[in-house]
């Protein structure tokens, strides 16, 4: 068989046994029994799927910068099926600066243990309006999530309904969870995590607190069922912990169970707020 293409006139031999081989790669991908004719093959492959931590690539191959995938801007939400843990670097600066991202949710992911994995993924996505994570309950990667959504000035709703432990109790460092993760987002006012239950944050320095700089922004913060804010059990250095809110000029509110409030209020940088100097506790919830 000899193929000709466009106006050159140019010819190619193809062999049936090279077209069956073409044959078998498609059904191999979107496992139909189908048979196609040449003619036939190439919308085939314009129609197959390759998925890779849950997302089309089709969504995602489009731009590359300084080394970073972005997705093309286009609007609409994305969702990472499947997904149950991220690898360092995974889908760090995978959406940065994406101009028509509207929403994100991971709805599988249970486990953030590794640094940078979710760092910058969302920053600087000027329409993104919600980001949720209905599984997640532990986030322990050094720098996990910082500057996770960092200048999403559209992002009004973030959730994080099975929270429930941040940090770690082994003697390593494991500091600047939500590094920067929310600063600049102008029209969030509340984030909740309901339940959340400890927060460990080991580090030698104020500046390496869970949540630093990450709320500059008018908010309000809730923590119904949260009990513990401190170092690891087996951690020396309180001075992280005692600052796990450092330099969060933003938050105006946060508010406690009553019925945890001599646990929180017998942890290390209570008389302090942490570092949400600006911040007044209740102990409501």
């Amino acid at each position: 068989m000899q193929i000709q293409r466009g106006t050159d006139m140019a010819k190619v031999l193809v062999t049936e046994s090279y077209l069956s081989d073409i044959a078998d790669a498609i059904r191999s991908k979107n496992g139909a029994s189908s048979t196609y004719t040449p003619a036939q093959m190439a919308s085939a492959v314009e129609a197959l799927e390759t998925k890779k931590c849950g997302v089309v690539l089709d969504d995602v191959i489009g731009n590359l910068s300084s080394g970073h995938l972005y997705l093309p801007s286009r609007s609409g939400t994305i969702s990472f099926d499947g997904v149950k843990s991220v690898v360092a670097y995974a889908l760090a600066y995978k959406f940065y600066r994406n101009a028509g991202l509207t929403g994100a949710t991971f709805p599988d992911l249970t486990t953030i243990s590794t640094s940078t994995a979710l760092a910058y993924t969302f920053s600087t996505c000027t329409y993104l309006a919600s980001l949720a994570f209905p599984e997640l309950t532990t986030v322990s990667g050094t720098t996990a999530c910082e500057y996770l959504a960092y200048n999403c000035t559209a992002l009004a709703s973030v959730s994080f309904p099975k929270l429930a432990t941040i940090g770690i109790t082994s003697n390593s460092a494991n500091n600047r969870n939500f590094y920067y993760a929310f600063n600049n987002c102008s029209k969030l006012t509340e984030v909740r995590f309901p339940l959340l239950t400890h927060i460990y944050c080991n580090g030698t320095a104020a500046n390496q607190g869970t949540f630093a700089y990450c709320f500059n922004k008018s908010v309000k913060l809730y923590f119904p069922k949260l009990t513990t804010i401190g170092k690891g059990t087996s951690y020396t250095n309180e001075t992280a912990a005692k600052n796990i809110f450092y330099s969060c000029s933003g938050i105006t509110e946060i508010h406690f169970a009553s019925a945890n409030k001599t646990a929180i209020e017998g942890s290390a940088g209570y008389s302090t707020k942490w570092g949400a100097t600006n911040a007044t506790l209740y102990f409501d919830l």
